[in-house]
């Protein structure tokens, strides 16, 4: 083999190298993007989850009682989510029987 063969083999050989050394960074760096990204949208899910029932308690109270909502002294208590399965369901059957009463009247 000459020399020169052998030189360019070398220098093959390394650029071949170092691009797969940088492909693999480029890949770990792609990786951890992603598990950042799951993580961010399981946030946001949960946030969501959060928003839409303080959404159900504030059509409750909304539908239940606006005047009484207006006249108390600190309406945001009033609209604070409770997680609670039976709250929700209470506030639920509420809209309901008052949806039902409104379509009666008219």
């Amino acid at each position: 083999m000459s020399p020169f063969l052998i030189f360019a083999l070398l220098v093959l050989l390394g650029l071949l190298g170092g691009n797969l050394y940088d492909m693999q960074k480029i890949k770990s760096a792609l990786n951890k993007k992603n598990s950042a990204d799951a993580e961010e949208t399981e946030q946001l899910k949960a946030q969501l989850k959060k928003m839409q029932k303080r959404i159900e308690n504030l059509e409750a109270i909304a539908a239940e009682s606006p005047d009484s909502f207006r006249e108390q002294d600190n309406p945001l208590d009033m609209i604070e989510v409770s997680f609670e399965d039976e709250i929700r369901t209470e506030n639920e059957q509420k809209v309901s029987e008052m949806a039902k009463n409104k379509e009666s009247e008219l």
